[in-house]
C-alpha cells in the first residue's frame, strides 16, 4: 500500500516537473524573442531580461528596485489614469494595448505590450510581468502616413470611392467646394458632380473601367456644384489596394482652380480679341502704305514729265537764244546800211535830206532792235538757267522719291509681317480657348 502511494507520488512529481520543464521553456522561448519586464504589485521593478532593457536603453542594475513611473512621463504619473492603472493590476486584471513609454535619454518608446499579473496560490498578486514589442519604428512610420495624409485633407479637397463609383467620405473642403453637406453625397454616385453630357459619353464609361483596372488619372476635370454651377478642379483619382492587392477604393486629391481658369479664358479672351484688333490695323496699314506707294510713284511720274518738259523749254530757250542772235546781226547789218545811207544823203547835200531822216530812223530803229536782243538774250538765260535749276531740283525730288519708295516699300513688308505674326497669335490663342473649353 506504502509503494502505491509513494509511486503515486512520484508519478505526480514527474508530470510537475515536466509541465514545470515546459512552462520554463515556454517562457524563456518567449523571454528570446520578447522584452520581458516584471515588477511588484506596487510597480517596483524586480527584474527585466536584456531584450527589455535594450529597447529602454538601460542595463537591469540601473532599474532594479526602481519604480515603473522612469518610463513615464512625469505629467502622465500624476494621473489619475496611472493610479488606476496599478490599482487594477494590483486586483489582478490584465492590460494589453500600445503605451508610450520614455527611454533612458527621454526618446519616446512605443511598445505592444500586455500586463499579466502573477498570483501566487491564494490568488492573490504577487507580482506583475509586461511582455512587450517595441514597435517604436512602425509607429513613427504610421504617424509620419497620418501626418502627410493630415496635412493634404487640410489643404485640399478629398473624396473616396468605391470601385463602382459610389461615395465613401469627403473632408470639409470637398463639401465646401461643392456646397454639399456630407449627409447629402454620402452613398451617391460621382455622377452627381458632373455634367448629364460627361455621363452618357462613353469616356465617362471608359474613366471608371480604367480606375477599375488600377490605372491613376491626374487632370484638369470640369464638374459642378450643388446649384449646377461649373467648377474646374485640378485632380487626381489614385486607386487603393488592400493587402492582397485587391482594389477596394479610389481617393480622389483636388484643387478648386475655378477661379484660375476663369481668369486664363478672360485673358485669353481679350488678348485674342486685341490680336484680331491688331490685325484688322496692320491689314489697313498695309493698305494705306501701299497706296502711299501708289501716290508717291504718280508723284514720281508726274516730277519726271515736269522735268522732260522743263529740259524741252530750255533747249526751245537755245533756239529762241539762235534766232535771236540772228535777228542781232541783221539789226547791225541794218545799222551799217543806215549810217553809209547817211554818208551818202550827205554828200547828196539838200538832194539827201530826206533820205538822211529815213537812214537816221532806220538807224535808230536797228538800235533799239539791237538793245531788245539784248534784254530777249538775258531773259532767256535766266530762263535757261531756270531750267536747269529746276530740272537739277526734280532730279534731286526723282531720287528721294525714289527712296520714299523703298522705304514705303519696306514699311509695308514689315507691316505685312507683323499681320502675319497677328495671325500666329490669333490663331494661337484660339487653339489655348480650345484647349481650355476641352478641358
Amino acid at each position: 500500500m506504502f509503494n502505491r502511494h509513494h509511486k503515486s507520488d512520484l508519478q505526480e512529481i514527474e508530470r510537475f516537473s515536466c509541465a514545470l520543464t515546459e512552462s520554463n521553456a515556454k517562457l524563456a522561448a518567449i523571454s528570446r524573442s520578447m522584452a520581458m519586464i516584471e515588477f511588484d504589485r506596487n510597480g517596483v521593478i524586480l527584474d527585466a531580461n536584456d531584450n527589455f532593457c535594450t529597447a529602454m536603453g538601460y542595463n537591469v542594475e540601473e532599474i532594479r528596485g526602481k519604480h515603473h513611473r522612469i518610463f513615464c512621463e512625469e505629467a502622465y504619473t500624476h494621473t489619475e489614469a496611472y493610479t488606476q492603472l496599478w490599482r487594477d493590476l494590483a486586483r489582478g486584471e490584465a492590460l494589453s494595448g500600445t503605451f508610450m513609454r520614455l527611454n533612458k535619454r527621454g526618446e519616446e518608446v512605443w511598445l505592444e505590450a500586455s500586463y499579466m499579473p502573477v498570483l501566487d496560490s491564494h490568488n492573490q498578486v504577487q507580482s506583475v510581468i509586461k511582455v512587450a514589442s517595441d514597435i517604436s519604428a512602425r509607429v513613427h512610420h504610421e504617424h509620419e502616413n497620418q501626418s502627410l495624409i493630415d496635412a493634404i485633407g487640410r489643404s485640399m479637397a478629398v473624396i473616396e470611392f468605391t470601385p463602382q463609383g459610389q461615395i465613401l467620405n469627403a473632408n470639409d473642403n470637398f463639401l465646401r467646394t461643392v456646397q454639399y453637406s456630407r449627409e447629402e453625397i454620402i452613398g451617391q454616385h460621382h455622377s452627381m458632380f458632373c455634367h448629364r453630357a460627361e455621363v452618357e459619353s462613353p469616356a465617362y464609361k471608359a474613366f471608371w473601367a480604367s480606375l477599375n483596372r488600377g490605372e491613376y488619372h491626374s487632370h484638369r476635370f470640369e464638374r459642378k456644384n450643388k446649384y449646377g454651377k461649373t467648377l474646374f478642379l485640378e485632380a487626381s483619382y489614385n486607386p487603393i489596394f488592400d493587402t492582397n492587392g485587391r482594389l477596394y477604393k479610389v481617393v480622389k486629391f483636388a484643387s478648386d482652380i475655378t477661379d484660375q481658369v476663369t481668369t486664363l479664358r478672360t485673358a485669353a479672351d481679350s488678348a485674342h480679341a486685341t490680336s484680331v484688333q491688331n490685325d484688322a490695323c496692320a491689314r489697313k496699314g498695309s493698305e494705306v502704305v501701299q497706296q502711299t506707294v501708289q501716290i508717291i510713284e504718280e508723284i514720281s511720274s508726274d516730277l519726271n514729265q515736269a522735268a522732260q518738259s522743263i529740259d524741252a523749254v530750255s533747249k526751245q530757250s537755245d533756239i529762241i537764244g539762235s534766232i535771236v542772235q540772228t535777228i542781232r546781226s541783221i539789226a547791225e547789218q541794218t545799222n551799217m546800211l543806215a549810217l553809209n545811207a547817211a554818208i551818202e544823203a550827205a554828200r547828196a547835200g539838200e538832194h539827201g535830206r530826206g533820205f538822211a531822216v529815213v537812214a537816221d530812223e532806220v538807224r535808230s530803229l536797228a538800235a533799239r532792235t539791237s538793245q531788245a536782243t539784248v534784254e530777249i538774250v538775258d531773259v532767256v538765260r535766266k530762263n535757261h538757267d531756270l531750267s536747269l535749276s529746276a530740272v537739277s531740283s526734280m532730279q534731286s525730288s526723282l531720287s528721294r522719291t525714289g527712296l520714299g519708295v523703298e522705304l514705303a516699300n519696306e514699311a509695308g513688308q514689315v507691316i505685312l509681317e507683323i499681320q502675319e505674326g497677328s495671325r500666329h497669335v490669333v490663331d494661337a490663342i484660339s487653339q489655348f480657348n480650345s484647349t481650355l473649353q476641352l478641358q
